[in-house]
């Protein structure tokens, strides 16, 4: 993955699991930062996040196309802290809520219930608080290491960008 979201929030362990079950890869997203079981208030849903939105979009209308002809979609939305993000809510299938609901109750923090904009503001505050979460811990960590990247690239003579996505893999959501 690419980009600072990635870099901060890592990527939800359950969207391999997620984009198949609403019938979406990660190609067909443009732009994929992220996928995840989201509840902010009483229905639980599938929130899909890309780089898609506001001056991104024209480039990924054929994506977002695609993306709001996906059985289950319910509608999507620029995020309002930062409208390159457009965030798309999928139902969840009827014939996946009881593997779910097992997954919850054993785990019930795979769940947000947190809006992206308030996912931010929390990991922010938390990254700069003497007392840092365990996630922002897990976010400084990432960005630390890729700051070490860009450090090493830099003093090798290397292209960063290039550095970057060989240590990846060369596995990059297309976009």
């Amino acid at each position: 993955m690419s980009g600072l979201y990635n870099t901060v929030f890592g990527v939800n362990p359950l969207a391999g699991v997620l984009l198949p079950l609403v019938g979406v890869t990660q190609e067909m997203c443009g732009r994929f930062r992220d996928c995840y079981l989201y509840e902010p208030e009483d229905q639980m849903c599938i929130q899909l996040v890309t780089r898609n939105g506001g001056p991104n979009r024209a480039e990924f209308a054929g994506n977002h196309l695609v993306l709001e002809k996906v059985r289950g979609y319910m509608h999507d939305e620029d995020a309002p802290n930062d409208p390159t993000y457009r965030l798309y809510y999928y139902e969840i299938p009827e014939r996946a809520m009881e593997a779910l609901e097992g997954i919850i109750e054993v785990q019930p923090d795979v769940v947000i219930r947190k809006t992206f904009a308030q996912r931010w503001d929390d990991i922010l505050k938390s990254m700069s608080s003497g007392k840092p979460s365990p996630e922002a811990i897990q976010a400084m960590e990432r960005v630390k290491s890729t700051i070490d990247k860009i450090r090493k690239a830099f003093e090798g003579g290397a292209n960063v960008v290039a550095a970057l996505d060989k240590d990846r893999g060369g596995v990059e959501p297309i976009g």
